[in-house]
């Protein structure tokens, strides 16, 4: 995912959790983050955020977000920790 700086507010926010990770029928549903802004981005430079899933249960998974330069992999903008709730789907809304 690239972004430009003003993109990077909530880099975390941007992170899908992978399909690939849920059973059919589950959700993942974001419960909890926390961000860490190291430094500014420079001017117009592009952001490159990466997700990774760190950690997958019956119930929650953790996903961490690292927004760093693009041209620059080794500079760190910013970092995130989310928590996922894994709950079922219920096929649509009630009333």
């Amino acid at each position: 995912m690239r972004l430009t700086r003003t993109g990077v507010y909530a880099a975390g926010h941007g992170v899908r959790f992978p399909v690939r990770d849920l059973a059919a029928g589950e959700h993942a549903v974001t419960h909890a983050t926390a961000t860490q802004f190291v430094r500014a981005a420079p001017g117009e430079s592009w952001v490159r955020v990466r997700g990774e899933l760190t950690r997958r249960g019956r119930t929650l998974a953790f996903v961490t977000a690292t927004a760093t330069l693009d041209d620059s992999p080794s500079t760190v903008i910013a970092t995130s920790r989310i928590t996922k709730s894994i709950i079922a789907g219920t096929g649509g809304l009630s009333g």
